[in-house]
């Protein structure tokens, strides 16, 4: 990326629960976009719209910001409050103020319950023009329950068709939910 980027982190608190800390699912994609760079050029990726399930501390979205892409960052409250937020803010002006012929699109940030249809719709107003469906949408680290994957499908469908690139990195902590999730996804 020819960019470093620090971003906000507090192991230590539970009230943010998972989205504390920069997970290594989050780490490993980001490399993955890094090391392949027809796939995800910043000709490939500009004025593509990326949606981030679970951001936490936001690194695979704000990646794609990185590379020219139009991203909504969500996560719960509590979370994009204290992490989402301020790391969005912080990359982005680094960004900007770097230069390299780079000009990103401010990420926008949106709190996001899976489980609540409703929350989902404010993702609508957020993008230009409206819409609920994206181009992108990123999860990295968010298949670990089977009651939260049932709501992350039904997010990940109302907000995609057949045109819709979905990328899912993470650490396999549980084959049944892993089935689970391969079997209904498919």
């Amino acid at each position: 990326f020819n960019i470093n980027i620090r971003l906000k982190q507090d192991p230590g608190t539970r009230a943010l629960g998972h989205g504390a800390v920069v997970w290594d699912s989050s780490v490993i994609f980001s490399k993955y976009m890094e090391n392949n760079p027809k796939i995800f050029s910043h000709s490939e990726l500009t004025g593509k719209k990326v949606l981030e399930l679970g951001s936490g501390c936001g690194l695979a979205g704000l990646s794609f910001m990185i590379k020219g892409a139009e991203v909504v960052l969500t996560d719960l409250l509590p979370v994009t409050t204290v992490m989402t937020t301020p790391n969005a803010e912080s990359v982005f002006s680094q960004v900007k103020s770097q230069g390299n012929g780079l000009t990103p699109i401010r990420p926008r940030v949106i709190p996001l319950d899976w489980s609540d249809r409703e929350a989902s719709q404010l993702i609508y107003s957020t993008i230009e023009p409206p819409s609920l469906i994206f181009d992108i949408i990123i999860m990295t680290d968010c298949v670990f329950s089977k009651a939260l994957t049932s709501s992350i499908i039904e997010t990940l469908r109302e907000h995609s068709n057949s045109r819709t690139d979905i990328y899912c990195c993470y650490e396999i902590r549980d084959e049944e939910i892993n089935d689970y999730f391969i079997e209904e996804m498919s």
